[in-house]
């Protein structure tokens, strides 16, 4: 398997945890250590998990304003 295709499996097979909106701190070096030992490292991949793990109240703030994909086609 090329190293792109187990990228691609690890992404998939990781699962961040819900928001932890009592102490995000906390939640925020979990799901950093999920990347890292996941060995996700792709911003990206970063993002849109991030965005899996939040509920319908935090999603709902102004997110596409951070998106790093609507950031590139800006800048590009």
């Amino acid at each position: 398997m090329t190293s792109s295709w187990n990228d691609t499996i690890q992404a998939l097979a990781c699962k961040a945890p819900p928001f932890f909106a009592e102490c995000p701190e906390v939640w925020s070096m979990q799901i950093e250590s999920i990347f890292e030992s996941s060995r996700i490292t792709d911003q990206i991949t970063k993002f849109n998990k991030v965005l899996e793990s939040l509920d319908r109240d935090i999603y709902g703030l102004r997110t596409s304003d951070y998106s790093p994909a609507r950031r590139n086609r800006t800048t590009e």
